[in-house]
């Protein structure tokens, strides 16, 4: 292996891009080569130079050779214009003179392959890093595209972890209302529009209150079931009731200010939302016992 000379290795950024271009003499590209070897910076150069010399085959407009470019080509090497071609005898092909080039001089395609080789390995490595590039692109979108999904699992994740504990928070407060030993049932009589409803409201001045129905006809889009709580002429609201696809309705009850005590009850139809009044069809009512 040719050893790299002390100044290619101290010009390492200042030879990557003649070499790149292949412009260096078999000499100097040898040393390079070698340099190459144990030296990572000058290979991220060369790297780094070989799109640039790809665009350059690009860039130089096509040009028309005049017509009379050998001779004074020849003329300028020897210091005399070249004889004119014998004319061929009927029936034979035309020889072609053989021009040879001036003693030592470079053959004409000497200097001119380290370019075209150049040019296709700056052609070959712009096309192996554009396909690097849209591969690494390909993984940043896929890794992109896992973590969105992942971040979507895990909130949906939250949301259901939520939801569990909300559920257990109101199932347990429901139960501790149905074991208390101050718990009184209320029955509340479905209505002719609602022949398979089943209510009880169980009322505990320690735990809370809890309504419960069963059967309960589905509604038209937009209304929701709503309790009332009727302490005077006046009725008050008991909020809304969460009625699931199966017709049954399982709630805790926030009892409004000043409602203490068991008193009569409805249930109505209400817009979603309700109101501060009843307005909607009426579908259960009830009274505690005396």
């Amino acid at each position: 292996m040719t050893e790299p000379t002390s100044e290619t290795a101290q010009n390492g950024y200042d030879v990557a891009g003649p070499y790149a271009l292949g412009a260096l003499t078999e000499e100097q590209r040898a040393a390079f080569d070698a340099h190459l070897e144990v030296s990572r910076a000058s290979v991220d150069e060369v790297l780094a130079v070989l799109p640039v010399a790809h665009r350059l085959a690009y860039t130089a407009p096509p040009r028309t050779v005049p017509p009379n470019l050998r001779e004074r080509t020849l003329k300028a090497a020897t210091g005399s214009a070249p004889s004119p071609a014998p004319t061929p005898a009927a029936g034979r092909a035309p020889k072609i003179p053989a021009v040879r080039p001036p003693a030592g001089s470079a053959p004409r395609g000497g200097r001119r392959w380290p370019l075209v080789a150049a040019l296709l390995v700056a052609v070959v490595a712009a096309v192996g890093l554009g396909g690097f590039a849209r591969q690494q692109a390909s993984y940043a979108r896929a890794l992109q595209e896992n973590l969105d999904e992942a971040n979507r699992r895990a909130t949906m994740a939250e949301l259901d972890v939520a939801a569990a504990r909300r559920e257990a928070m109101a199932a347990g407060r429901r139960a501790a209302v149905l074991t208390a030993p101050d718990t009184q049932e209320i029955v509340l009589g479905n209505q002719p529009n609602a022949p398979d409803a089943r209510a009880r409201v169980f009322w505990s001045a320690a735990e809370g209150v809890v309504f419960t129905a069963s059967g309960m006809p589905p509604l038209a889009p937009g209304q929701s079931y709503h309790l009332w709580l009727v302490p005077d002429a006046s009725p008050v609201s008991g909020g809304e009731l969460p009625l699931d696809e199966e017709g049954r309705i399982a709630a805790v009850v926030t009892l409004p200010e000043g409602v203490t005590e068991p008193v009569p009850m409805a249930v109505t139809a209400e817009p979603a939302g309700g109101g501060s009044t009843p307005t909607g069809t009426v579908f259960l009512l009830g009274r505690p016992a005396a």
